[in-house]
């Protein structure tokens, strides 16, 4: 398969998330960029500015309970989980009142001959061996229809270079994809249908967003137990499944109840913070709560008095000889409304 077919197919392989999906696509077109997988491995490239994307999404309300919580451990601001490190109360709560206002408001009601439209907007960090980088930004629309077993039509726009790092120029990037025999941007937009968003999910991925009834009943709903759930079938840390959940939530199609039960075993992972009370998403301001691992963090991003869940987007903290240290490397927004239509040939189809 040459570089061009391998571009022309990589949005139909498939990680535990779309947006794991796109940020390996890319990376096997790029002959020269290291690869990640969609979890640990992205925080190990968001570390040297390789390639790494993601998703999100979700509802929340203030909830007196939560509130009360905030309060009663505001001197200390920590909970203490057994001797790992600690979770502050702030951001405990935070996420506790997302899991409360999810089951609360539930999802928005999708009529009969309605769509679930999710319009997403991603940007990602890309370095080559050779010492080059840039960010890129492309836009996306899902399309789920009332009846999820129906079929789900997803517009991908194009990637396109929105910033470049370093020595870094236009035409050192336009260069380098002419030298791996590719156009500029590498990722023309396309369009995917299938039924059940098949295109999303491999048969061996984990993904909330379409749980059969057999192996919802198999998972815990529990805080500790789901937590321990997800670090078992991942083969995952901490660190790793806090990554995972956020990748769940950002792909905007995980059912409520579920939803919930993740924001409450993110509550409780070790190590979560607020690390931003006024952080900047595709133009909407919420609180971050993120996690550091090896000086890379995860944030996810919440409004903190309706508790809409904004973005996600991954933090280079200390920086290397290209990429600036406090780098965002990736990041991911999604906005959630219903329409009466979906599209039909805007891109050429799989």
């Amino acid at each position: 398969m040459d570089d061009l077919q391998l571009l022309r197919g990589m949005r139909n392989e498939v990680g535990s998330a779309p947006q794991a999906t796109l940020a390996r696509g890319r990376e096997k077109v790029m002959a020269k960029v290291t690869q990640p997988s969609p979890i640990e491995a992205k925080r190990a490239n968001a570390a040297q500015g390789t390639i790494g994307s993601i998703r999100i999404r979700r509802r929340i309300l203030l909830a007196s309970a939560a509130a009360a919580l905030a309060g009663a451990l505001v001197a200390s601001d920590v909970l203490n989980l057994g001797g790992a490190a600690p979770v502050t109360a702030h951001a405990a709560a935070l996420l506790n009142h997302a899991a409360d206002s999810t089951l609360a408001m539930s999802d928005p009601p999708v009529g009969e001959g309605q769509y679930l439209k999710l319009d997403m907007a991603e940007s990602t960090t890309i370095s080559s061996e050779g010492g080059l980088a840039w960010s890129a930004r492309s836009t996306s629309q899902l399309f789920v229809p009332h009846d999820r077993g129906g079929e789900w039509v997803m517009n991908i726009g194009p990637l396109e270079p929105s910033e470049y790092y370093g020595t870094t120029t236009k035409e050192k990037v336009h260069e380098y994809y002419a030298a791996l025999g590719l156009p500029t941007p590498a990722e023309p937009g396309r369009q995917m249908r299938g039924p059940a968003g098949q295109f999303l999910f491999s048969e061996n991925s984990l993904s909330f967003a379409n749980l059969s009834p057999q192996k919802a009943a198999a998972i815990p709903k529990e805080p500790t137990a789901l937590l321990e759930w997800i670090k078992t079938e991942i083969h995952g840390t901490d660190d790793s499944a806090w990554s995972f959940i956020a990748e769940q939530l950002a792909t905007g199609v995980v059912p409520a109840e579920w939803r919930a039960a993740l924001y409450r075993a993110a509550a409780i992972v070790p190590g979560a913070t607020i690390t931003e009370q006024q952080a900047i998403l595709d133009g909407l301001t919420g609180t971050a709560i993120g996690r550091t691992e090896n000086g890379v963090r995860t944030d996810v991003i919440l409004d903190p008095k309706s508790g809409l869940f904004i973005g996600m987007r991954v933090v280079n903290e200390t920086g290397n000889s290209t990429i600036p240290a406090g780098t965002t490397t990736a990041w991911t927004a999604v906005k959630t409304t219903i329409t009466n239509d979906a599209p039909d040939g805007r891109y050429p189809r799989d």
